[in-house]
């Protein structure tokens, strides 16, 4: 005898966060579990077969690309000095020690702070009556962002110091580290905005329909890897970002790697993408504050010193002496004064300095540069040698995309078009440009503003595009850049964690951001794990995510773009 299984079919109307109404088939086996069954693909059923076309249309399952187009252009224009969604945030906090967290790294100074501000929109932390010091048992109670050299005040997490301990005091560089802290971090307690889906902008190629918030239909299965849509350029390709393996990836499983942004960080050429050293020697005419200094650590001081034209590295010559900053700093200034500040463990370096006062708190050195550095404002835009970040993905596109075909025989290569890239170097007033002064890059200047006409754009200044055509890109990859990231919904200094690019890890731009003179630091843009737009040392490791442009007539066989069935794609 033959056992009846009996399926309960129903209809389901599903509204989704993205305010989209779809229906589901949900098909119940009264012997297991339920299973959900999507729908008939829209686009496919509707004869639209490219995914440039079926991205627009379904944003409203509008009958026509015109009427899709229409209906996006005509969406209140995103407000890019929001995020997106813009959330509600609380305080919570936890007990932490050295093994729980990274953040709590040592160092030899910590910015500490009595007390704290929370912001609930924003879900930053802002240390009160703050000071850059190291650790004592003065410092007992009070707030900190974690280990750091510099003056980071803001941050989405805070620890309150509850214990310390004192390291490598043998060797004079006596640093510090948090043994338990309390954290102060954040929940999620409601949506104050619910922008999200596709809206429009201009870029340099026409209209660009670009994806923003907590999307949920913009996923792409392509040469065997998963993707997102960032957007429809103005040429009608489809830019995408890596996204991983699954649909389920997250954090650095949907990155290809960490890297540096670049390996050096003393001259401004090495925020370009891609650049091509055109350096000289030159001379700080006035002085400035070093406060990039370890009181405690040993460094090597020279009475003079020499270059060498072909390694391109300065050296200490004449008579040296080795000491401790506090120790011998006087004896210094009066007659060693050239020291490699930046490389305690050497001899040589990549810029020298001439020590020629102290500040009223001895911790910092007033000094006179000596550098080889990038002789004027154009050859910023010189390009011929990769930066790490590139290199990192020029050599996963090399291995997973170049020479690999479908199951058609079709090369995924084959797929892309060469659409621009935007990596802006410009700056406000290129007469002022010099090494020894702070430079503001482009998205900076649009993202970090306090100037409210200024704003995030998908448009490149001719000097900043990189193609494969005009020879600043190897291959037809790069990774996003700053300003796509505002649109998408982040944001300078306030917590995301609920728009499609943040991923729960850190990872780079292409953009370059500022470059401090005095301290002779380089920082680029990056999305952090928080989803906050911000700036960092491009000598750090952060992840790396490619992004291509698929070419506009690339076809569509199946998919609605949500998470459990994403589009997948073919070439004919």
């Amino acid at each position: 005898m033959k056992k009846k299984i009996i399926f309960i079919i129903t209809f389901i109307l599903v509204i989704s966060s993205t305010g989209y109404v779809y229906s589901r088939f949900q098909i119940k086996d009264t012997k297991s579990s339920s299973i959900t069954v999507p729908e008939n693909n829209y686009c496919i059923n509707n004869g639209f077969t490219k995914l440039s076309d079926c991205m627009l249309v379904m944003e409203n399952f509008s009958d026509s690309v015109s009427s899709a187009k229409s209906y996006i252009s005509n969406k209140d224009s995103a407000d890019v000095n929001h995020s997106a969604p813009t959330l509600k945030y609380k305080i919570i906090t936890n007990s932490v020690t050295e093994k729980d967290v990274a953040t709590l790294i040592t160092k030899a100074h910590f910015t500490l702070g009595q007390s704290y501000t929370f912001d609930e929109v924003s879900g930053m932390y802002t240390l009160v009556n703050y000071t850059n010091k190291p650790l004592n048992d003065n410092y007992i109670g009070y707030y900190t962002c974690g280990g750091t050299t510099g003056s980071y005040k803001t941050c989405a997490n805070i620890y309150k110091v509850n214990s310390y301990k004192i390291i490598n005091e043998d060797d004079g560089s006596t640093t510090y580290k948090i043994t338990n802290a309390t954290r102060y971090s954040y929940n999620t307690v409601d949506s104050l905005d619910s922008q999200v889906g596709l809206y429009s902008t201009s870029d340099d190629d026409g209209t660009s329909y670009f994806y923003r918030g907590n999307v949920l239909n913009n996923y792409v299965s392509y040469a065997g890897f998963i993707w997102r849509i960032v957007r429809e350029n103005g040429d009608g390709s489809v830019r995408l970002i890596y996204s991983g393996t699954s649909t389920s990836d997250t954090g650095k499983n949907v990155t290809i790697g960490s890297t540096k942004f670049n390996p050096y960080n003393y001259d401004p050429i090495f925020e370009s993408y891609n650049y091509q050293p055109n350096f000289e020697v030159k001379k700080q005419d006035d002085s400035s504050t070093f406060t990039k200094i370890y009181e405690n650590q040993v460094y090597n001081f020279g009475s003079s010193y020499r270059f060498d034209e072909n390694t391109g590295l300065f050296s200490l010559s004449g008579d040296v002496i080795t000491g401790k900053w506090s120790d011998v700093k006087d004896t210094a200034i009066a007659s060693y004064p050239y020291v490699c500040f930046q490389d305690q463990s050497s001899d040589s370096c990549n810029w020298i300095a001439k020590v020629i006062g102290k500040t009223s708190s001895n911790s910092s050195a007033i000094i006179s540069r000596i550098t080889y550095g990038t002789k004027d404002y154009d050859s910023l835009f010189k390009t011929g040698t990769s930066s790490s970040l590139k290199t990192k993905i020029d050599n996963w596109y090399s291995s997973n995309i170049l020479g690999k075909s479908d199951s058609n025989g079709v090369l995924y290569s084959d797929y892309l078009t060469d659409s621009t890239f935007c990596s802006d170097l410009n700056i406000e007033d290129s007469s002022s440009f010099s090494t020894f002064t702070d430079l503001f890059f482009g998205p900076y200047r649009r993202l970090h503003s306090s100037n409210s006409t200024i704003t995030s754009t998908l448009k490149c200044n001719s000097n900043s595009r990189y193609t494969v055509s005009n020879g600043k890109l190897t291959y037809p990859v790069a990774t996003i850049n700053a300003d796509e990231t505002s649109f998408a919904g982040g944001i300078n200094g306030s917590v995301n964690t609920n728009f499609y690019l943040n991923i729960g890890s850190t990872y780079w731009t292409m953009s370059p951001y500022f470059y401090q003179s005095n301290d002779m630091i380089g920082k680029a843009g990056n999305v952090t794990s928080n989803g906050i737009i911000s700036a960092n040392i491009i000598t750090n490791e952060y992840y790396a995510r490619p992004v291509v442009n698929l070419s506009k007539n690339v076809k569509i066989s199946g998919g609605d773009g949500t998470q459990n069935n994403p589009y997948i794609v073919y070439n004919s």
